[in-house]
């Protein structure tokens, strides 16, 4: 019996690398995010921070550092990339589970720095950890590089979930 269940593991494991060796080296056809993410920009940036796209070959070294670079991104608290074969290519679906939080900083009042320029100086990370105490200090961030570059009389402050407010004083 114990001879049968090491044999039944010992195949499966076979199998799965014969798989793993199917699919290394074959173009890859599509890439599939499965997750639930809030909107088209979000999965757009979950798609910017996976190399194996469309047009690569698969690799899994290449799929390691996918899974590197999505869980130190931050936005993913579990996460599972793959390759299924699709005819002669493969297809790469990768499921993610979402940290809960915030998809992006939100800025009112700013005309002098774009959105995506203020959200970098806040140093608040998509679906981060967020604290009245991380929002204080993302404020003051914003207040400290307008003053570096001119806007002495900057005002900001924030409500909600991640909006800052900023009165640029002019």
């Amino acid at each position: 019996m114990l001879a049968a269940t090491v044999f039944a593991i010992g195949s499966l494991a076979c199998e799965e690398k014969a798989t793993q060796i199917r699919l290394e080296g074959r173009q890859i056809t599509s890439l599939e995010i499965r997750s639930e993410a809030t909107d088209a920009i979000e999965e757009a940036h979950i798609r910017r921070l996976i190399a194996s796209r469309p047009g690569t070959r698969y690799r899994q070294d290449r799929i390691d550092g996918d899974l590197k670079a999505l869980y130190e991104s931050g936005l993913a608290s579990d996460v599972r990339i793959f390759g299924e074969p699709d005819g002669q290519a493969t297809r790469v679906v990768a499921e993610l589970a979402l940290r809960p939080g915030f998809a992006s900083p939100g800025f009112v009042g700013n005309t002098a720095y774009s959105d995506r320029k203020l959200a970098k100086v806040t140093g608040l990370t998509p679906r981060g950890e967020l604290t009245s105490d991380l929002l204080d200090e993302a404020a003051r961030r914003i207040e400290v590089f307008y003053r570096a570059n001119g806007h002495e009389r900057v005002s900001v402050s924030h409500r909600g979930e991640a909006i800052f407010v900023i009165d640029e004083g002019e």
